[in-house]
């Protein structure tokens, strides 16, 4: 039903955009985010608007912007060259978080202590003053059947000993019933009572921080454009900025931009609550 109404909500509004045409986009993110393809047909069928909607690597979906090839290219905003002279507008958050039992003692860690813990075969919880006990690891699966996200830390080889769960519910209940686990998740807002997210090189994953760009296990995703677009571009450019857009995004573990005015509210109170105790 949530689907159902968010794509409705996204049809009404896209009546409200004037004009019709033609919308080429190209995603070049490498995220598997069905939210942006979601958006681009939602956005058009109403309208009559023709779409096309493709899938390329970074440079190749950049000609076809520089040759009017495409109206619209999506990448990681790491991506955009730095003399790109045309409009670009940032529109999504993925980030990756570190969840483990409240009953550990440990509040956070580096990168680098991370990427140790999903690669050494046997680690255990040794760090500032830990138990000593094995780390039982467990991530997300991704679609390749491999952990999800460890793309994020620059990870492209990890321990076998990881277990793979089909849901971050499974990660949560995992880490809920396990005091020695470590479970490697998106990042999902208010955790279950029971469960803590470690602060990464010393910054905890809230809304906020993923955002402002401070959380250092974050994919930003940005929409560019040439610098004058036409009205068909512009207006599913506004859409990127809605609450349809956020909620599609929420629905894959992903964030939008921080709710605007026309969104009548304010998402602070959904930061995790990172509670207190124990070490950094």
């Amino acid at each position: 039903m949530k689907k159902l109404a968010t794509l409705l909500l996204l049809a009404a509004a896209a009546l409200c955009v004037s004009g019709a045409g033609k919308l080429r986009l190209t995603d070049a993110t490498g995220s598997g985010l069905a939210a942006f393809s979601r958006l681009a047909f939602a956005f058009a069928t109403p309208r009559g608007t023709e779409i096309a909607y493709h899938r390329l690597e970074v440079s190749a979906a950049l000609e076809k912007l520089a040759a009017g090839e495409t109206d619209i290219v999506l990448l990681k905003s790491d991506d955009i060259p730095p003399d790109f002279s045309g409009t670009q507008t940032v529109c999504a958050y993925r980030a990756l978080a570190a969840v483990v039992n409240m009953r550990n003692p440990l509040r956070g860690i580096t990168r680098n202590h991370l990427k140790r813990l999903l690669t050494e075969p046997r680690p255990t919880w040794d760090h500032r003053g830990g138990s000593g006990a094995p780390v039982h690891r467990a991530a997300l699966k991704g679609r390749d059947g491999k952990p999800a996200g460890f793309g994020q830390l620059h990870l492209f080889r990890s321990a076998s000993g990881i277990l793979i769960l089909e849901s971050v519910e499974q990660l949560w209940l995992f880490v809920g019933a396990n005091p020695g686990a470590l479970a490697v998740t998106p990042f999902a807002g208010d955790l279950p009572d029971g469960l803590i997210p470690l602060k990464i090189d010393g910054v905890a994953p809230t809304r906020t921080s993923i955002r402002d760009g401070k959380y250092p296990l974050t994919e930003t995703f940005a929409a560019v454009t040439v610098r004058d677009p036409p009205a068909p571009v512009r207006g599913f450019l506004r859409e990127l900025d809605g609450r349809g857009f956020a909620d599609l995004l929420e629905e894959e573990w992903a964030l939008a931009k921080a709710p605007s005015a026309i969104f009548g509210e304010n998402d602070r109170h959904n930061d995790i609550k990172t509670k207190q105790g124990g070490g950094k």
